[in-house]
């Protein structure tokens, strides 16, 4: 059986768009092709994106498409779906294949999009088959190799959402692969690799030079109620053993002369031993890249000495999901569970580490209000951070904000907003105009930097704040 896999063409306000290798699709491919099928992957979106009337379209056209397909002749299309930006994308290709191939090609989506939306995947790309929710693996290896399944056994197939009789049925997602070394490393092989390593898509300083991206873990321990990432990952934090990480950190570099990496944990240091041994066995071997945490990292039981130890390990810098200074917004409100002190004692191992911290704030959260506000900046201020990224909350399907948002009547259960936007407020929480919410996002940036332009242009004169270009510059002087 040929499978072809396909990440979706795209539409985006912006030229300049993050692209780093595809993680999920590179673990499908090496699984598969670990199971005996023949596997094949095609990224329309890696050419220079067209300009459009609504920004940039990153994708071919159908002739391009066709072309392609003709060429792999494929029995399967797995197209790689992860946001709104991409649905579109994601029938386009689907649409393609059955009319360049065969109306009967099987089409398969996944990705971030079906994990949260669920059914609406199928209902909004009628050219699309079946979908999978979450880490799929094992799942879609499965069905595969099953053949042909008869409408009932479809009932059992994990994570799976399909049609019966004109009805969109979805199946829970029950199983996540708890030992995850048993996975192959990504299939990178398979891709234009060095294309992606080469698309200088930065994030807080790294990604200038050779880049590759890479999941030490999968899921985070606190469950925030705003937060979707467990519906892809599950509910339980599941680590690589520190051998299995440094040998995929080794084949990075001897294999493919990496020298910045994206460590994407959601909560890379959750059990602080395991992060010191791979940090030690970094040191110990003299693995030479640099790399950053930019989607967060534990401070339950952060130490001096694990800071140190990531700092002598390469690490340039790390992001710190503090979401409110005001403590009872983030636990009562939110449900993160860390305290204040907490937050202050990782951030202040990490300054005397030489580590710079950027923390990730949330701004309008219902309950939230402006003493809260108030005290969440003080707490801001306080801190010896070196820089914040602000966003507005954003209520994801299946997360307990979207289930209390329609509860309150703030949202519909029919939510769709036309793109996964978090510098624009998508919804308002009682009593709050738009006007007076993104005013508080430039009170928080605004007191943020005046509060710490000192620190900020030593680490500038250091060399430490790589993430500060001269674009960025001209930015806070104009604000």
């Amino acid at each position: 059986m040929k499978i072809l896999l396909v990440t979706a063409p795209y539409q985006y306000p912006h030229q300049k768009a993050l692209r780093t290798e595809s993680l999920g699709q590179l673990y499908i491919a090496a699984t598969l092709r670990e199971r005996g099928l023949e596997v094949s992957i095609y990224d329309p979106t890696m050419g220079q994106p067209l300009k459009t009337a609504d920004g940039y379209y990153y994708g071919v056209p159908f002739d391009k498409l066709a072309t392609i397909f003709q060429a792999a002749g494929p029995d399967v299309i797995g197209i790689t779906c992860n946001n709104v930006y991409s649905l579109s994308g994601t029938e386009f290709v689907a649409r393609a294949a059955k009319s360049c191939l065969s109306k009967n090609i099987m089409t398969i989506a996944g990705g971030v999009y079906p994990s949260v939306y669920k059914g609406r995947i199928l209902a909004e790309c009628p050219s699309i088959d079946y979908a999978f929710q979450g880490e799929s693996e094992t799942a879609l290896a499965d069905f595969l190799c099953a053949g042909n399944l008869r409408p009932g056994d479809l009932l059992s197939v994990d994570g799976l959402i399909f049609r019966s009789n004109d009805e969109i049925k979805v199946n829970d997602k029950r199983h996540f692969i708890h030992d995850l070394d048993q996975l192959p490393y990504p299939a990178r092989d398979l891709v234009n690799i060095r294309a992606y390593m080469n698309m200088k898509s930065t994030l807080y300083g790294l990604g200038t030079k050779p880049t590759l991206s890479i999941l030490t873990s999968r899921s985070c321990p606190n469950q925030c109620r705003f937060c979707n990432m467990w519906l892809i990952h599950g509910k339980t934090w599941r680590p690589r053993s520190p051998q299995n990480v440094i040998g995929e950190f080794e084949l990075m570099v001897n294999k493919y002369d990496v020298q910045h990496v994206f460590v994407m944990d959601d909560s890379f240091s959750h059990d602080p031993e395991r992060a010191k041994t791979i940090c030690a066995e970094i040191i110990r071997k003299r693995l030479r890249f640099k790399w950053n945490t930019p989607h967060g990292i534990s401070v339950r039981k952060m130490d001096f000495e694990l800071a140190g130890l990531m700092k002598k390990a390469g690490c340039i810098n790390v992001c710190v999901g503090i979401e409110s200074g005001s403590e009872w917004v983030r636990n009562e409100l939110m449900g993160k569970g860390i305290s204040n002190q907490e937050i202050a004692h990782a951030v202040t191992c990490f300054k005397k580490a030489g580590l710079p911290v950027c923390g990730l704030m949330l701004l309008g959260y219902p309950g939230e209000t402006e003493d809260h506000f108030k005290e969440s900046v003080a707490f801001i201020n306080s801190l010896p951070l070196s820089l914040i990224t602000a966003s507005f909350v954003f209520p994801f399907p299946g997360t307990r904000l979207y289930d209390q948002l329609c509860e309150e009547g703030i949202i519909a259960h029919s939510f769709n907003p036309p793109l996964d936007d978090y510098l624009e407020p998508v919804f308002l929480p009682p009593g709050l105009q738009r006007n007076r919410l993104k005013q508080r996002y430039q009170r928080l940036l605004k007191g943020f930097y005046l509060s710490h332009i000192g620190q900020i242009a030593k680490e500038v004169i250091l060399g430490r704040a790589k993430w500060i270009t001269g674009k960025g510059i001209r930015r806070l002087l104009g604000s």
